[in-house]
């Protein structure tokens, strides 16, 4: 049974007849996340999340297989597309919706593809700053270290180009004071000596403050 069409109506229907057969349906999902191209594969991620039947786990539980399938899709980020990226961005806010923390490995994963993904321009600042704070909810174990890391190349960066994105730099030092882990001072405090705009040296100050000892 494919689950990936256009058509409202045939959706609609395949919705219900993949509803009906419980015990097939993870099945048939599952086949369409690891055998399928991306498009079927969103399509597929897109039935089960409009589904009013299913549960959040197990809503939560496809997210995480289709995130997942989607890192492991990419041998080369220069031949990631915008269906992928979409496929990314669906699966990523619904395991943040739903607050699936089990994910916390994944998401280390995704935000390494994420930042190279960001880099050539495949996110928006709003959605890579949207990624960030998932990150950080998700995996606050290990988010700290990853984020202080990424502030130090972002501070590199600035130093050797002069340029930066304003609402990622910010976004890093909000979530980086919200987590309080001291890993992050060095990379914080060195923020501040760089110059940055006002807003950002002053965020960076309160994160240094907020930081646990």
């Amino acid at each position: 049974m494919r689950v990936y069409v256009d058509d409202e109506g045939i959706r609609e229907q395949a919705q219900n007849a993949l509803d009906a057969l419980s015990e097939d349906y993870e099945k048939q999902i599952l086949s369409v996340l690891n055998n399928g191209t991306i498009v079927e594969k969103r399509k597929a991620l897109q039935l089960v999340l409009d589904s009013t039947k299913k549960s959040d786990f197990f809503k939560a539980e496809i997210s995480e297989k289709a995130l997942s399938s989607a890192i492991t899709t990419v041998s080369d980020v220069s031949s990631v597309d915008s269906e992928m990226i979409s496929l990314q961005l669906q699966a990523l806010r619904e395991l943040d919706k739903i607050q699936w923390t089990r994910s916390s490995a994944l998401l280390v994963d995704f935000f390494t593809l994420a930042k190279q993904e960001f880099n050539l321009g495949l996110f928006t600042e709003n959605e890579f700053v949207e990624i960030i704070t998932a990150f950080t909810r998700l995996a606050s174990l290990e988010a700290g270290s990853y984020l202080s890391t990424y502030l130090g190349e972002l501070n590199k960066k600035f130093e050797e180009t002069g340029s930066y994105s304003g609402p990622v730099v910010s976004a890093v030092i909000k979530n980086l004071g919200g987590l309080g882990n001291k890993v992050a001072f060095d990379n914080l405090l060195y923020t501040t000596y760089l110059d940055y705009s006002e807003v950002i040296v002053t965020a960076a100050r309160d994160s240094l403050a907020r930081l646990k000892w």
